[in-house]
């Protein structure tokens, strides 16, 4: 818990509008964070603030926010439902706005949570290295790379209240404007 409010205070304190890539996998590491199977620590801490009061913020204040979210999202599983609202406001924001550079973080915040919500991927269950004995000897060796024995790994498996904000996400922010395409070329 402390390394994510570390990074949040981070992200607070600072705005690196050059370095908003490494930021975002930050974020997507700090997200990764979990006390037990429902427990985000993570995004429970980085989504309240990456959204907070958007419309205050210069466009490259917000764009690098948004940046850093899509980064939080990514690979977060079912814990993006916990924030859909503030998920769903700050997708519309950016995909409202006429600056370019807004619009563009805003598909990619739109795309990293429609990949979250209904693709299956592993989820990473902790980042602490493991201990094995080598069959030579009894001494110890920590995190060997390619030891996955004794190493259970889980899936992200959507579920159906996943899929219908992924479907939701969907008609909202891409059927409607290719309908309102369709029609106005006709």
């Amino acid at each position: 818990r402390l390394a994510v409010r570390s990074v949040a205070r981070f992200l607070e304190e600072e705005t690196l509008p050059s370095a908003a890539k490494d930021a975002s996998l930050l974020c997507q590491a700090a997200s990764a964070s979990r006390g037990g199977d429902s427990e985000h620590y993570g995004l429970d801490a980085l989504v309240p603030f990456l959204t907070d009061r958007m419309p205050q913020h210069s466009e490259t204040t917000m764009s690098y926010r948004l940046r850093c979210l899509a980064g939080a999202v990514r690979s977060a599983g079912s814990a993006v439902l916990k924030h859909r609202g503030a998920i769903s406001e700050a997708i519309a924001f950016a995909l409202s706005s006429n600056d370019k550079h807004l619009f563009k973080t805003g598909c990619k915040l739109l795309r990293h949570v429609l990949s979250t919500l209904v693709e299956s991927y592993p989820v990473v269950g902790d980042a602490c290295p493991k201990c094995f004995s080598t069959p030579r000897s009894q001494s110890t060796v920590f995190g060997r790379s390619a030891q996955l024995q004794g190493d259970p790994v889980s899936w992200h498996i959507p579920g159906r209240e996943s899929v219908e904000f992924a479907c939701e996400l969907f008609d909202a922010h891409i059927l409607r404007r290719l309908d309102w395409l369709s029609s106005s070329t006709n």
